[in-house]
């Protein structure tokens, strides 16, 4: 994201920790405070097809968790970013809060 890292993310563990994410996030707006909201997925790969999945959102100072997917057998990883990002958008547009959004968009993310 931005070329900003999750520090202490071990890939190799596959756990959903979001801490270290959120930490990201707020080094991300402390560095762009002009920025209104902020999502990014969460994945523990545990194979090239199965993976836990999640995500979170941060939206005027605060974090929103996203529903938890684990061991997700998935046909093709390319394109869960592309959307999630269109299932939160749509979320937004349409006037849903932002924990709405984070649970419209995750589901969107595995089944694209």
């Amino acid at each position: 994201m931005l070329g900003y890292e999750a520090e202490g993310v071990n890939v190799e563990k596959n756990e959903l920790d979001t801490t270290a994410f959120k930490k990201m996030v707020e080094r991300v707006v402390k560095d762009f405070p002009n920025i209104k909201v902020v999502g990014t997925t969460i994945r523990g790969v545990k194979s090239g097809l199965i993976n836990d999945w999640s995500a979170i959102v941060w939206h005027d100072g605060k974090f929103y968790d996203g529903i938890q997917f684990e061991s997700l057998e998935i046909e093709d990883r390319v394109g869960g970013g592309d959307g999630f990002a269109s299932g939160f958008t749509y979320g937004f547009l349409n006037g849903m809060n932002p924990q709405e959004c984070v649970n419209t968009a995750s589901p969107t993310a595995r089944c694209s």
